[in-house]
């Protein structure tokens, strides 16, 4: 995989970043979008224990996904178009 690229938001807070990284081997692009860790460890039970319940947060659950291939394309012309911008 080559080198990633890190992202973050305006308010630089690393809570709230995104990482793409691109596989030349399988011709793979992954986004990478930041999940909390919570250093208390009764914080980290509680949380558990709601996900184990099936809580479900009302902004959804974050984890990683890999960019279709063919989607490439559409997304470097969304790259583009706000270059031009």
């Amino acid at each position: 995989m080559e080198k990633p690229e890190v992202f973050f938001c305006n308010c630089y807070s690393p809570e709230h970043q995104f990482i793409f990284q691109y596989d030349p081997k399988d011709n793979e692009l992954w986004l990478e979008v930041h999940i909390i860790n919570y250093q208390h460890f009764f914080k980290r039970l509680w949380v558990g224990l709601k996900y184990a319940l099936g809580h479900r947060s009302r902004f959804g659950e974050f984890d990683c996904i890999v960019i279709n291939p063919d989607d490439k394309e559409r997304l470097l012309n969304v790259i583009n178009q706000l270059k031009i911008k």
